[in-house]
């Protein structure tokens, strides 16, 4: 029996299921800048200390995207999903309790690590739906909601109930995906049902894809992590720039659920196009002096791209192949990026100017978008000799 007549990944029920499970994955990382707001406010720790916290978690989900480029071949999908939501459970348990130092940091990372695994494998899974563009951008709107919602609820909770607040948070919501667990697919497999074994990546496809996302997402992050600077830069109050930064959200999410309303109409490589360039045009933009509505407008629509073109990369990902494979790969690269952008960008800043974090965004960003169409280009051409060799 293969996969797909044991599990039917293209079911309201599976999808469902998948799709709470990978938001669960990314929960504590979503929220971050609120995570060290209460190391700093709650636990009474140095910004240097809080941000080092912060850091020890956002590396343990990246190292586990990249160690996914391995496991994912050799373990079952759905057992990697149930330890993992374990172990994010007793990881943020234990944060409830007075840890050495040394403890609590190993916690934060686990926690992260777990996370790292639930986001790897559920982009594997997405990926072997047949919808993938609709259900990429789903998971993708569903983390930006989460994200509106988790925000002013961890705010009350340290109100109410200190750090702890936060962490019982974690814990309770990763214990909300345990039994939907058993609903999910057990490993990789082909799309269509057949007892045709999936055809494996070419290297070549693989290697674009993977730089691709690296680079997509060192552009990305090196400017976000600097983007309330660019606003302050140009004379603009704090308050202002948070209040461009908070509307901003609600643009990503109208971004990936364009991507889902319009799926059957948007061609991938349009979309890249258009969503892609659209993040190197604004990042670029950001070069000049802004008013403060022009700086909105360059907010909301850095957010709106990034938000759209997401999706649409992991679905170009997994149509290079149907094993999973790909996207482990890239998913690997992705976190590997969000973690090496901004320290590459805090390389270029300058006392003067942060024009080369922009260019530098804007660069990297259009090298991606080159990856990734040759990459599509060689898939149709290898698919379409293979169908010629097959026909003779």
């Amino acid at each position: 029996m293969t996969v797909s007549e044991a599990f039917n990944v293209n079911s309201t029920r599976v999808l469902a299921a998948l799709l709470l499970v990978h938001t669960i994955g990314p929960q504590s990382i979503i929220v971050l800048p609120a995570l060290t707001q209460g190391y700093v406010e709650q636990l009474g720790m140095s910004e240097a200390n809080a941000g080092f916290l912060t850091s020890v978690e956002a590396w343990g989900i990246s190292i586990a995207a990249l160690s996914m480029m391995y496991l994912i071949r050799h373990f079952s999908w759905r057992l990697m999903m149930r330890v993992s939501l374990y172990v994010m459970v007793l990881a943020n348990g234990l944060c409830l309790l007075n840890l050495p130092d040394a403890v609590f940091y190993a916690c934060r990372f686990a926690a992260g690590f777990a996370g790292g695994i639930i986001v790897a494998v559920s982009y594997a899974m997405i990926g072997q739906t047949e919808r993938t563009q609709r259900n990429f951008g789903l998971a993708i709107a569903l983390v930006l909601v989460y994200g509106a919602v988790a925000f002013p609820a961890i705010a009350y909770l340290y109100k109410a109930f200190g750090m702890s607040g936060a962490f019982g948070f974690f814990a309770c919501f990763a214990v909300t995906g345990l039994p939907f667990v058993g609903a999910l697919p057990d490993r990789g497999g082909s799309r269509t049902q057949t007892d045709t074994p999936p055809e494996a990546p070419a290297i070549s496809e693989s290697l674009l894809a993977s730089a691709c996302m690296l680079l997509y997402f060192i552009g990305l992050m090196g400017v976000w992590s600097y983007f309330y600077r660019f606003g302050v830069r140009y004379g603009l109050s704090s308050e202002s720039v948070g209040y461009a930064l908070s509307i901003s959200q609600f643009a990503g999410v109208a971004g990936a659920f364009l991507v889902v309303l319009f799926e059957r109409v948007m061609r991938l490589s349009m979309g890249l196009l258009v969503g892609v360039l659209g993040c190197s045009i604004v990042i670029a933009a950001l070069v000049f002096d802004q008013s403060y509505a022009s700086f909105l407008v360059l907010t909301l629509l850095f957010q709106f791209a990034w938000n759209m073109t997401h999706p649409l990369l992991l679905s170009a990902l997994a149509r290079l192949d149907e094993t999973g494979t790909v996207i482990a790969y890239g998913t690997g690269m992705q976190f590997l990026g969000m973690a090496l952008g901004p320290s590459i960008a805090a390389l270029l800043v300058t006392e003067e100017s942060l024009s080369a974090v922009a260019f530098m965004g804007a660069f990297c960003t259009a090298l991606s978008l080159a990856a990734v169409l040759l990459a599509i280009r060689l898939h149709a051409g290898r698919r379409s000799n293979n169908v010629q060799q097959y026909s003779h």
